[in-house]
């Protein structure tokens, strides 16, 4: 989010008709620091679940707590009349934000493929500083089906798999533009029933750097990932079958830790700069307005 959003912003304000004050008074100039980037980001929707409504009123939301600065530090900021309208701030800030729904992965690899010819010609004012993939497990499924259902069809090589070629166009956008890139793929297999983190279920070339097996993986990947984020699902025990209605209802013990929505991540990185993976732990909630850190 805060990519998008510019570093300051020039705003005009003044304090609104009151009873005490009936008179309007002349605008003002302020400047006020919002401490983003003021970048561009693609996101590759793969699953149809963004919802950019939301994300424009995590933007709002955002905003309205950057009011707290001076002027508006002593006093309630909604008392102001303040223009541009935060609502008309973050919809040009959406303006940034590049959005595509590749429905297989050759979509995808195409789209990506794709994005240095888009940039010049729709993005060519912009710098391009993210790219978000989320997730790319739909997509794969979907073309494992197709590419075993044509070799069972057929006697000659089954042509390049759709995964080598997204990761292939993945890597070429990378060289070519660095951007900060995240990858998001669900967890399906746990490397044990006590352990936190997953086995890498997506075949080569898609990174595994923690997998050391030389049969699953009998190359290094085309791609080099820095930090491998876990986030673990949330357990919350299910209600026994005697259990009535009213009395699920009412409780809220388990009412208010779903809507607290903690969530518990894990942060590792690959060896490399260190010779063994470092594990960290972080901490998050998430709720309306955006995430509680």
């Amino acid at each position: 989010m805060t990519t998008l959003l510019p570093f300051d912003l020039p705003l005009e304000y003044r304090r609104g008709v009151s009873l005490t004050k009936p008179f309007q008074a002349a605008f003002k100039a302020q400047n006020l620091l919002i401490g983003g980037r003021g970048k561009s980001v693609v996101l590759c929707d793969c699953d149809s679940r963004w919802s950019l409504s939301r994300l424009h009123l995590m933007i709002v939301c955002y905003l309205q707590g950057r009011l707290k600065q001076a002027p508006f530090n002593n006093s309630n900021a909604s008392t102001y009349e303040i223009r541009p309208s935060l609502e008309q701030v973050a919809e040009k800030t959406l303006s940034h934000l590049h959005v595509f729904r590749p429905a297989s992965t050759i979509a995808l690899a195409a789209t990506l493929r794709c994005l240095p010819s888009y940039h010049a010609r729709r993005m060519r004012a912009e710098d391009f500083s993210v790219l978000i993939i989320d997730p790319i497990n739909p997509l794969y499924w979907h073309d494992r089906w197709v590419v075993e259902a044509a070799d069972a069809n057929q006697s000659h090589s089954a042509p390049q798999p759709p995964l080598q070629a997204m990761i292939s166009a993945l890597r070429n956008l990378v060289i070519i533009y660095k951007p900060i890139t995240f990858l998001t793929n669900h967890a399906l297999i746990p490397l044990t029933h006590t352990s936190v983190f997953y086995k890498q279920h997506l075949p080569p070339p898609y990174p595994g750097p923690f997998e050391t097996n030389a049969h699953t993986r009998p190359k290094a990947s085309p791609l080099s990932l820095t930090h491998h984020i876990t986030l673990p699902l949330s357990r919350v025990a299910t209600y026994l079958a005697s259990m009535t209605f009213k009395a699920a209802c009412s409780d809220a013990e388990r009412r208010e830790m779903v809507e607290k929505c903690d969530v518990v991540g894990f942060l590792r990185t690959p060896p490399g700069e260190f010779p063994e993976t470092k594990v960290g732990r972080f901490h998050f909630g998430i709720e309306t307005t955006g995430l509680r850190t």
